[in-house]
C-alpha cells in the first residue's frame, strides 16, 4: 500500500463518530431546501484556505486502557486519558447553542472508542469534541439548519480553536481542510472537536471574546444570509434571492429579446442643410398670446408661424403640462408622424427639436392633453452656414469635481476645448438635484438671453441635447435658476468648413419594447440592445451620425442610457439621456461608424422607445470611418453621473419654472459683481482626465 493511500485511510480511520446518534434510514432528498451534501460557500472557503489548526488525536486504547463492550458508541471503556468535557469544551458547546436556536444538545464527554477505528479512542473520550443535534427534514439533512452552524465553525476555526468538523457527509479538518466523509453519514447532529488550545480556553474566543455577529449581507445560492448572520431560504416563500442589494424577491423578469421586425424604407425631406447658431431667442410662448402663434379649434395643436426665411429650425422645446402626455412637432402642412418628441407627466420639460418648417414657414405641434408650450430658437437651417466635426465623445465639465454646485443666478464660463475656427459646440447639459423646480440656460458668452434649456423638479437629474454658438473666446455660459451642479459632455463643434450637414428624414419608431417593436421586455439593467438602423434601407453612404429622439418609460428607478456606435465595443464614459420614473425624453446624437450601427446602453431596467429624426451626412461623400474602440470591457459610471438613485420631488403646479417669461434686468448676476466667474481650468482639467480615463483602459 502507497503512502498517499495510507493517509487517506488513517484520516478517516481517525474521524470520531457522535456518542448517541444511530444512522437514521436513507430518504429521498427531494424535500431538502439546499439538495446534496453541505458544501462552504465560497466565502466560507475563502476564509478556510488561510486557516490552520493543529490536529491533536486521542490515543491508542490500549495498552493502557480497554474496553468491555463491543458496541464502539457504549461508554465501556477505561483509560487514563478518559476525562469529562473541559472548560473550553463546554463554553462553546453552550454559545451555540445559545447562538443557533435551532440546535440541541447531543452529548459530550463519553469514555469510548472510536468508530471507525476501534484501537483509538474517541475525542469524546477526551473532552474535546461536542455533538450537536439537527431535526432532521423530510428524513434527511436540514441544511438550512446545519450549514449555518458548520460554516460559523470553519469561518471562526482559527478564533475559536476549532480542529474539526462534520457534518451531512462532508468534513472539514484544520490541517487538510475539506473532504467527503466515510461511515455514518451525520446527518441528524455535527459533530465538533476542539483543538488542545481551544478546549484549553487559550485561544481568542475565551481571551477577546466570542466573535461578531455581523456578516456582510449576501446571497448563498437561495439563501439570503442577514447582517445579523441569519439565514433565510428564500424559496420557502417562493421567492429567489436577488443582488446587487441581496434580498427575497420575485424572480427578476426577463430582459429585452430581438423580435423580428420589418423597417421601413428612409425617407428624406429635402436636402442636407447647414446651421446658423443664433442667439437663444424665444420664438413663441403660449402663456403670451401673439400674432405668430394659433390654436386650433379643440386646443389640441398649436401653429407656430416664423417669420423666417429659412429651411428649417432647431428649437428647445418646453411644455408646461396639465396632465401626463405627449407633444409632437411636425412642418404646417405635413401629415403628423406616429413619433413623439416631447413627454409631460405633470411637470415642465424641455426637449430639443430639429425640425424643416413647412407651408408658410410654419411648424405645428400636438399635444395629447392640455398645455403650455414655449420654443426657444437656438439654430436654423439652410443651404449656407456651419457645418459639424463630431469628437469622441468627453466630458469637459463635471461641477462636482469643484467640490460645489453653480450658484443660482450667477454666470459661469466654462472652456469646453473648441478647437480653432469653432463657433458652436454640439453636445449633452445634465442638471442634478434642484432644491426647487428649476432651469438651466446655456448661450454664447457674451450674450444674457431670455431663454432656458434644462428643466426639472426637486431632486432630480435632467438632461437635454445641447447646441449653442461660443463666445468671443470660444467658450459657453451657465446660468442655474437655483444651485445645482451641472455637468456637460461634448460630441463635436460646428464651424465654417465643417463636413457634415444635417438631413431630416420622415420620422420613424425604430425600438418601442412595450409592444414589441425590435425588442420585447423591458431592457435589463447594464444590457446592451443594437437599434436596427443598419436595416434601415435608403440609408446614404455618407452618413456619419444619426440624430434619434429616447424616450424611457417604466423604468425600476432613476438611471441614464449611453447611444454610441456599436463598433466601439463599450459605452464612452458620458452619458445622453437621464430619467426617472415618468416617461422622459431626450435628443440624442450618436456617431455610426463603418458598418452604421448604433448600440443602447441602460443603467437601469426601463421601456425604451427609439425614434429617428435625423442624419448627419458628410458633404464630400466619404463614408465615416470606424470609431475608435474603448478595448477594455468596463461599466459606464453612473449618470453624468453617479446619482443613480436619485428620487423625483413632487411637482407644485404652483410654481411653475419654465425659464423667464420677461427679459431679465439689471445686466448680469455675478459673483461680488465681478463678472461672469471662469470654469475655464475645471473645463480643461475634466478634458484632459477623460482623454487619461480612455488611454488608462
Amino acid at each position: 500500500m502507497g503512502r498517499s493511500r495510507r493517509l487517506v485511510l488513517l484520516v478517516f480511520g481517525l474521524l470520531p463518530i457522535g456518542c448517541l446518534s444511530p444512522e437514521p434510514p436513507a430518504a429521498s432528498r427531494a424535500a431538502i431546501a439546499i439538495p446534496g451534501p453541505w458544501v462552504a460557500p465560497a466565502r466560507v472557503q475563502a476564509i478556510a484556505a488561510g486557516h490552520f489548526v493543529p490536529v491533536v488525536d486521542p490515543p491508542h486504547v490500549r495498552p493502557l486502557g480497554s474496553c468491555s463492550s463491543t458496541n464502539p458508541f457504549t461508554c465501556s471503556c477505561s483509560h487514563p486519558a478518559c476525562t469529562p468535557a473541559h472548560p473550553g469544551t463546554n463554553e462553546v458547546r453552550e454559545y451555540l447553542l445559545g447562538r443557533f436556536p435551532g440546535i440541541r444538545n447531543f452529548g459530550t464527554y463519553c469514555c469510548r472508542q472510536n468508530s471507525n477505528r476501534l484501537d483509538y479512542l474517541s475525542v469524546h473520550a477526551i473532552g474535546r469534541a461536542i455533538d450537536l443535534g439537527v431535526p432532521l427534514a423530510s428524513g434527511d439533512a436540514d441544511n438550512t439548519v446545519g450549514d449555518e452552524v458548520a460554516n460559523f465553525l470553519v469561518e471562526n476555526a482559527e478564533y475559536i480553536g476549532i480542529q474539526r468538523v462534520i457534518w451531512d457527509h462532508t468534513f472539514w479538518n484544520g490541517e487538510r481542510g475539506f473532504g467527503a466523509l466515510g461511515g455514518s453519514p451525520h446527518i441528524d447532529h455535527l459533530h465538533i472537536e476542539l483543538s488542545v488550545a481551544g478546549a484549553a480556553r487559550m485561544t481568542p474566543f475565551f481571551t477577546v471574546g466570542p466573535p461578531g455577529t455581523s456578516c456582510d449581507v449576501a446571497c448563498e445560492g437561495n439563501v439570503l444570509v442577514g447582517a445579523d448572520c441569519a439565514r433565510t431560504d428564500c424559496a420557502g416563500s417562493g421567492l429567489v434571492c436577488l443582488g446587487p442589494s441581496p434580498h427575497c424577491g420575485e424572480p427578476e423578469p426577463p430582459e429585452a429579446v430581438p423580435t423580428t421586425t420589418t423597417v421601413e424604407p428612409l425617407a428624406s425631406i429635402g436636402d442636407p442643410r447647414r446651421l446658423t447658431l443664433v442667439e437663444p431667442t424665444r420664438a413663441f410662448d403660449s402663456r403670451t398670446p401673439s400674432a405668430d402663434i394659433a390654436w386650433n379649434a379643440d386646443a389640441s395643436e398649436l401653429t407656430w408661424t416664423s417669420g423666417l426665411a429659412v429651411d428649417g429650425v432647431w428649437l428647445n422645446l418646453v411644455a408646461v403640462p396639465t396632465a401626463a402626455g405627449f407633444v409632437t412637432a411636425h412642418p404646417t402642412g405635413s401629415p403628423r408622424p406616429s413619433t413623439s418628441n416631447l413627454n409631460t407627466s405633470g411637470a415642465v420639460r424641455a426637449n430639443l427639436v430639429p425640425s424643416p418648417l413647412g407651408a408658410g414657414g410654419a411648424m405645428t405641434f400636438f399635444t395629447l392633453s392640455p398645455a403650455e408650450l414655449i420654443g426657444d430658437l437656438v439654430a436654423t437651417m439652410g443651404a449656407t452656414g456651419d457645418g459639424l466635426t463630431l469628437v469622441d465623445p468627453v466630458r469637459v465639465f463635471d461641477s462636482r469635481s469643484i467640490g460645489e454646485p453653480l450658484p443660482a443666478d450667477v454666470i459661469t464660463e466654462i472652456d469646453v476645448g473648441a478647437p480653432a475656427g469653432a463657433t458652436g459646440v454640439l453636445g449633452t447639459i445634465a442638471a442634478l438635484r434642484p432644491t426647487s423646480n428649476a432651469h438651466v440656460a446655456v448661450f454664447p458668452c457674451g450674450t444674457d438671453p431670455d431663454t432656458s434649456t434644462v428643466n426639472l423638479v426637486p431632486d432630480e437629474i435632467a438632461s437635454n441635447q445641447l447646441v449653442t454658438g461660443l463666445g468671443p473666446a470660444g467658450t459657453i455660459c451657465v446660468r442655474p435658476s437655483q444651485a445645482m451642479h451641472v455637468v456637460i459632455d461634448v460630441l463635436g463643434f460646428f464651424s465654417a468648413d465643417a463636413l457634415l450637414e444635417y438631413q431630416a428624414v420622415s420620422p420613424m419608431r425604430l425600438v418601442d419594447t412595450r409592444n414589441g417593436l425590435a425588442f420585447e421586455n423591458r431592457v435589463a439593467a447594464h444590457q446592451t440592445l443594437e437599434i436596427p438602423f443598419a436595416e434601415i434601407a435608403g440609408t446614404p453612404d455618407d452618413a456619419w451620425a444619426a440624430v434619434f429622439d429616447v424616450v424611457t418609460v417604466e423604468s425600476d428607478g432613476p438611471g441614464h442610457l449611453i447611444l454610441y456606435a456599436c463598433e466601439r465595443g463599450t459605452p464612452p464614459s458620458t452619458s445622453a439621456h437621464n430619467f426617472a420614473l415618468e416617461p422622459r425624453a431626450t435628443l440624442v446624437t450618436t456617431d455610426l461608424g463603418e458598418s452604421r450601427r448604433a448600440c443602447l446602453w441602460s443603467s437601469t431596467r426601463a421601456h425604451v422607445i427609439v425614434d429617428l429624426l435625423g442624419l448627419w451626412r458628410r458633404s464630400d461623400g466619404a463614408p465615416p470611418p470606424e470609431p475608435t474602440p474603448i478595448p477594455e470591457p468596463v461599466d459606464p459610471p453612473e449618470p453624468p453621473g453617479a446619482d443613480a438613485d436619485a428620487g423625483v420631488g413632487a411637482f407644485d403646479a404652483g410654481a411653475v419654472d419654465a425659464g423667464p417669461s420677461e427679459p431679465v434686468t439689471g445686466g448680469c448676476s455675478c459673483r461680488a459683481g465681478s463678472g461672469p466667474t471662469s470654469a475655464a481650468p475645471f473645463g480643461l482639467l475634466a478634458l484632459a482626465l477623460g482623454l487619461w480615463r480612455r488611454r488608462r483602459r
